[in-house]
Formats: C-alpha cells, structure tokens, sequence
C-alpha cells in the first residue's frame, strides 16, 4: 500500500534544502533514481523560480512536497515505485514542473516529488484542500491497485484502542524500556519522545500522546509497568468541576505539595509533575498550567516558598530552607518597604537594583561616570563596525548567488548558441533561431551577466569554487552577528546602569539617605538579603565546591581556561588572516600570470617593447605577486588550490566560533563564582567591620552610594 502524504515549501531555502535531501545520493543509489519533469533537477530552484515569477497570484507557497509511502511486505521495487510516481504526476498534475527521487535507505520504499505550486501554462497557483488531498489519495490507491499493491482500508479502525491494545502487549513482554521501543517500531509504530512520549501508527497523521490516554500509557507510568509496579487506569480528574470548586492556582500548590513529598531532586521533581499532566515552563520565571486551565501560573504567587530558588533549596539542604521559610513568614525581609514613609522612590532605589549596579560596574571594571560614557562610546563604535561588516559580506553573497545563476543558465543554453553558429544555411539559421528564440535570448543575457567570472586564460570558475566560497563568507556573517549580539547585550546593561545612575543623582539621594538612617534598614539588610544567601548554597552545590579554598581554586582555573581560549583565538585569527591573504596571492598570480608569459615569449624586440609599455602595471603587479606567491609553494613544489585554502578559512572560523563559544560559557561561570566569593567575604564581617570604621570616622555613607 503507498500511504500519501503532501507538505508546503515557502521559502527559497527551505526549496533547496529540500531538493539536496530528496536528490541525496547516499539515498538514491548515486541518484540512479531521481529525474525531473520540465526542468534540470540538478538547478531546479532557479528553474521553478523562472515559472513562479510569471504566476498570476504569487501566495505564500512555493512548492509542494509529496511523499509515497510503501510498506515493507509490498513487494515492489524502486524502479517500479519511480514509474508509479511518474504516472502519479502524468494524472493528477500534469502541467506541473516537479523531481522525483526514490529513497530505499530504509526497510520501506518511499518516493519523495517537489513539485512547483504554479501552472507553467496558465501560471495558476496550485491551493491545496482536502478534497484535492482525498483525490490524490484515490489516483495513489488506484495506481497501487493497478500494479498488485495493497490499499490503505477506508473502514474507520479504533486506532486508540488498538494503540492501547499493543502497547499492553509489548509491556508483558518487554524486559526494559528500550526492548518496548523496539517492539512498538516492529508493530509499525513511530515513536518519539520529548517532553512526552508519543505514538503514530502506519498510515496515520499526527502522533498521539501516551499520557493523553491515561497515566499508564506515559513515559514514566510506561517504565514503571515494565518493572512490574502495579498502576491502576486512574484518570486523572477524579471529581467533577461542577461539584467541586477549586482554583487552578491552588490545584497547581496541591500537585508541587505532593510532588515534593515524593521526589529527591529538582529534575526528578519537574520530571514527575510533567508525567502527571502537569505543564512546565522554566525560564525567568517558573510557571506551571494543569490540563484544564487556560493559563500558566508563576509559582511565586502561590507564595515565597514556591519560588525555584526556594524549591531548588528544599532539595539541596532542607534545614536551611526550612529556616528560611520560618524567618521569612515572620519578619518579611523580602520587602523593602517596612513603614508608611517608604514612598514611590523607595521602590525605584530598591536594595536589588543597588546591588545590580554595584556588581555590573565591578564586572566591568568601571569606576567612575566618565569610564562608563567612554565605555558605552567604545561598544557603539563596535556595534557599527560589525553592522558594516555585515552588510558588506551580505552584499558580496547576494552578488556571488546572482552570479551562481548566471552561470547555470550560461551553462544551460550555450548548446544551443553552439549550434545556431554553427549552422551555415541562412534558412535552417532563421528556422532554429525562432524555434530557439526564448534559450538564445537568456545565453545572451547570461554571456553578459558572467563577464567578470572569467579567469585571465579565458575559463570560467566553477560553480562548486563560488558556491565554497559563499558558504565561507557566510560563516563570517554569523561570527560578525555573534559578535554584534554580544556587543548589543553589553549596550543595554550599560544604559540601564547609567539609567540608574542617573536617577541616583538626580533626586534620589534623599530618599536613600531617609532609608540608610531607618534603624530597620542597616547595610547588612541591604547587601545580604534572603535571595542573595540562596543563590550562593545553590551555586555551591551547582558547582560540587564545599570549601572557600575549593572555590578560590576553582576561579584561579577558570582564569587559565579563558586565557587558553583567548590565546587559541588569536592563533587560528592569525591563521585565517594568512589564509585569506595566500587566496588573494594566488587570484592574483592566476590573474596577472597570462600577460608576462605572453610578454616573455614576443620575440621582435620592437613588439616586445610595445606590449611592455602598454600593460607595465600588471607586469610589475606580477613581478611583485611572483615574489609573495613563493611563500605558498608546498613541499611538492605545487601551489594550494583556491577550494583547499577557502576550505580551509572556513574551518579556522568554525574554530574560532567554537573556542568564542567556550569563553563566553567560561567567562559565565567565573562571573557567578567570583560574585559567589564576594558575597562570601562581605558575610564573613569584613566589609561590615569596614563600613563601621568608615561610620564613626566620617559619619556619612557617601563611598557606598558612590
């Protein structure tokens, strides 16, 4: 039977990613079988854009993609399931330019057609529906019928009970989970399996969530079935709404209170309120929605003690948050606000924001107002090299992909430019030419459009040489965006620094004093807050660091990483500024060569002179390349070629982007565990002594405002 299935292809990428995979050759016997219909499927993007261009109405679809699916006791072969195909297509769209590939990689045949969505000779859309998809399936089950093939049955099967009946089998059976896995995929079943484990049997569409039937057909109900622990088929709402009023946000509370009673871990934790419906979102803030609700909750409203920070420490040491919990029920250290008096401006200088400001500052190295305008100055002058960057390498691939398509049409139609001057008869001459008039016309634009991809001896480059070549300057365009993300980052912290600064020193001084002498709010109260102390027991068990010794070490390693990566960097930048100086070398010895041999084998003296006078420059240009382009030469005395050295540019950035990445997850993890250690050494009194002695010397608070 050929299950028939068709997707829509939107976007000129996604068109080519599309027509690479089908035409793969690991798939299709070295494309033995793939052909194309009204079009070169080796070019057949550019030749379904030639048709799109012309349609009536445009829309958002580009192409269309089929897929025919055989089972694995048909007994056909690929090219028989490559006629069907064909036939498929002579039937039901026959004016439709489209490539057709094969793919027998797996136990099943499958044949995969991209079709063009426009008419060629109406130029109308194609606009799927589902009579048009049912009637594509009857021409496929006729075909499969025409050819001894089995039929997909039209009766309604009760695929869910089916589904529940086999997976009750293979459980019986099954001595572990993947052993399950293996014999669902022998009943003909996909698999797959995420935040959910889901089903989809041969000749349906969509997959089907385990959970979705009952707690028993999850992931985690799966596994315990396997192990022989008894699960009752429980639904999972045992009451009825209508009789039973309870609000999501504390059904929410009562589904993380049983949760918490039962798991050892925060992943396990979340793991087990996903398994029991409940949905999960981790992000800057953790919030949860049960199956009913139309909305998710942030955990912290239901209460302090929900909160991730709070919840990750119930696991890493109960005892403290236990005596958290109690100190923060009582005293509510979590609100700056303790009296009347504490106004608007209170909340804007809340303790947070101050202690933002302090760390970014020091992160920074910024001491003063003026480092940080000339700071800020630096990164928008960066931030404008790479968006220039950018532009300038995404003009150059634009122009390198015209190019590419000038090429293939150059290619296309020359034959037929070779054989129009090559005709002598001044009759058959006109005959051809208007019977040809269409490829004659685009061989001439092409001719034009191609004139500056000639090398100096005449040849053209090839299209692999430009399209390695693209592929290299669009690895530079993602290493400039990285880089420009970077900078646009460090932008924002820094004006929302200097935002804060500045609203400091335009009228909050004040105010901060009025709350500096609250004897309720004392500088320990400000600096080691409730969610200071637990974020520093969770990065110490994040880390496995149990003793300041420990994380002192553990920085100073860090430091020698980065200073590893930064030196690796600038080796491999070197490398590929060497790189993309020995290609320009050899483009220009490539180049400039063809003249001085011209010149040095001109015997008469006088012509020799003449031709030395009229192109001097690129004879001294060559003399001067000749000079650089020794340094390339290979042990073998043969020179690199341009696909090895842009090849080899290309790897050198992904070795840059690779070690860039590291730096900045290493350069993160130094910046955690050294605020780590400052916190550390102001609990341990001294910057408090510090403070004391500076409040009875000066009587004032002006270094820390500061």
């Amino acid at each position: 039977m050929a299950y028939t299935k068709i997707k829509q292809i939107k976007t000129h990428t996604h068109l080519q990613q599309s027509l690479d995979y089908i035409i793969n050759p690991d798939k299709t016997e070295e494309m033995l079988y793939v052909d194309g219909y009204m079009c070169d499927y080796k070019y057949a993007a550019d030749d379904f854009n030639d048709i799109y261009l012309n349609a009536i109405h445009k829309g958002n679809n580009l192409a269309h993609h089929i897929i025919q699916s055989y089972a694995p006791d048909d007994n056909i072969t690929p090219e028989k399931a490559l006629e069907i195909a064909q036939e498929f297509m002579r039937r039901k769209y026959p004016n439709y330019q489209y490539v057709v590939a094969v793919h027998n990689d797996r136990e099943h045949l499958h044949a995969h057609i991209i079709m063009n969505a426009v008419d060629f000779e109406t130029y109308h859309k194609l606009h799927t529906n589902i009579n048009n998809i049912l009637e594509m399936r009857e021409i496929s089950d006729e075909l499969c019928r025409e050819n001894g093939l089995s039929v997909i049955p039209k009766d309604t099967i009760k695929r869910k009970c089916l589904l529940m009946d086999t997976v009750d089998k293979h459980i019986a059976v099954a001595r572990s989970f993947d052993e399950f896995l293996g014999l669902m995929q022998e009943s003909g079943y996909e698999v797959k399996i995420g935040k959910y484990i889901s089903f989809r049997g041969r000749g349906e569409e969509r997959f089907r969530r385990g959970d979705t039937i009952g707690e028993a057909y999850s992931e985690m109900g799966i596994r315990k079935r396997i192990k022989g622990v008894d699960i009752n088929h429980v639904p999972k709402r045992i009451y009825d709404d209508k009789k039973v009023k309870i609000s999501n946000k504390n059904r929410v509370k009562y589904a993380i209170n049983d949760a918490l009673k039962v798991c050892t871990n925060f992943d396990e934790f979340i793991a087990h309120l996903r398994a029991n419906g409940m949905e999960v979102k981790q992000g800057v803030h953790l919030s949860m929605r049960i199956p009913v609700a139309k909305k998710f909750t942030r955990t912290e409203k239901l209460g302090y003690e929900y909160t991730e920070e709070m919840l990750r420490l119930y696991f890493n040491n109960r005892a403290e948050y236990e005596r958290i919990k109690a100190n923060h029920n009582k005293t509510k250290i979590q609100k700056i606000a303790l009296n009347a008096e504490h106004s608007k401006s209170a909340a804007v200088y809340n303790i947070n924001t101050q202690i933002r400001m302090f760390n970014l500052m020091g992160e920074y190295g910024i001491k003063s107002p003026e480092e940080l305008d000339e700071k800020i100055a630096e990164l928008k002058k960066q931030e404008k090299q790479y968006i220039d960057s950018i532009k300038s390498v995404e003009t150059m691939v634009e122009s390198n992909k015209d190019k590419i398509k000038a090429l293939s049409e150059y290619n296309r139609t020359k034959p037929y430019y070779d054989k129009y001057i090559g005709i002598r008869s001044k009759a058959d001459k006109e005959l051809y030419g208007v019977q040809y008039e269409l490829e004659l016309k685009s061989y001439k634009k092409a001719y034009e459009r191609i004139t500056d991809l000639k090398r100096p001896n005449g040849s053209l480059y090839e299209e692999g040489t430009l399209r390695a070549y693209i592929k290299a300057e669009e690895e530079r365009i993602k290493l400039f965006s990285d880089k420009h993300k970077s900078v646009v980052t460090e932008l924002r912290n820094l004006h929302l620094l200097k935002e804060n600064i500045e609203r400091i020193n335009n009228g909050g001084d004040y105010e901060i004093d009025r709350l500096a002498d609250n004897a309720e709010f004392d500088r320990y109260a400000a600096t080691h807050n409730i969610n200071t102390q637990i974020q520093m027991m969770n990065l110490m068990g994040e880390y496995g660091i149990k003793t300041y010794d420990e994380l002192t070490e553990e920085i100073s390693k860090l430091a020698t990483k980065i200073k590893s990566c930064d030196s690796n960097i600038s080796e491999y930048s070197q490398c590929a500024e060497t790189n993309r100086k020995a290609l320009e070398t050899l483009r220009d010895y490539q180049r400039l060569k063809p003249f001085y041999m011209k010149y040095i084998k001109i015997v008469s003296p006088p012509e020799k002179e003449l031709y030395g006078v009229e192109y001097h420059l690129e004879l001294e240009a060559y003399k001067k390349v000749r000079a650089r382009i020794e340094s390339l030469k290979l042990p073998d005395d043969s020179f690199p070629t341009e696909e090895n050295i842009i090849r080899n540019i290309s790897d050198t950035e992904e070795k840059i982007s690779e070690y860039t990445e590291k730096r900045k997850e290493l350069e993160k993890e130094l910046h955690n565990l050294s605020r780590l250690k400052e916190n550390i050494d102001s609990l341990n009194g001294d910057d408090l002594e510090e403070y004391e002695e500076e409040i009875e010397e000066t009587g004032s608070r002006e270094r820390y405002l500061r």
